[in-house]
């Protein structure tokens, strides 16, 4: 599944880099059910300022990370899912492609992006 990822994070690479800021897509990672609505987090990315902005309209808090393209753990924190946007200053994870992993109790979520 990281692979797929990356490959989706390169080949999207050229539009990401066009605009100032895009919009991640997240997915729900154990979709058994297919039939069922899923809201999943919502999340976006600032090229130029580097600030990561998620709202996630649900319950409860999730954790969330980030990994590089080696695996590596480049960023940590917490989100509260309660509809409001939060904002998340990144400038310290370098360039490059990105996983992003939310956890709570409703499930687990996954995106990429790059930088």
């Amino acid at each position: 599944m990281k692979k797929l990822l990356l490959l989706v994070a390169i080949i999207l690479a050229p539009i990401t880099l066009l605009g100032d800021k895009y919009d991640i897509p997240i997915n729900k990672s154990d979709t058994n059910n297919t039939r069922a609505f899923i809201d999943a987090p919502k999340a976006s990315i600032d090229n130029q300022t580097y600030i990561l902005t998620i709202s996630f309209n649900a319950t409860g808090t999730y954790s969330f990370y980030i990994e590089n393209y080696l695996g590596d753990i480049v960023y940590t924190s917490s989100i509260s899912a309660d509809g409001f946007e939060y904002n998340y200053d990144l400038t310290g994870i370098g360039h490059g492609a990105f996983h992003i992993y939310f956890i709570g109790h409703s499930g687990e979520y996954e995106g990429s992006f790059m930088l």
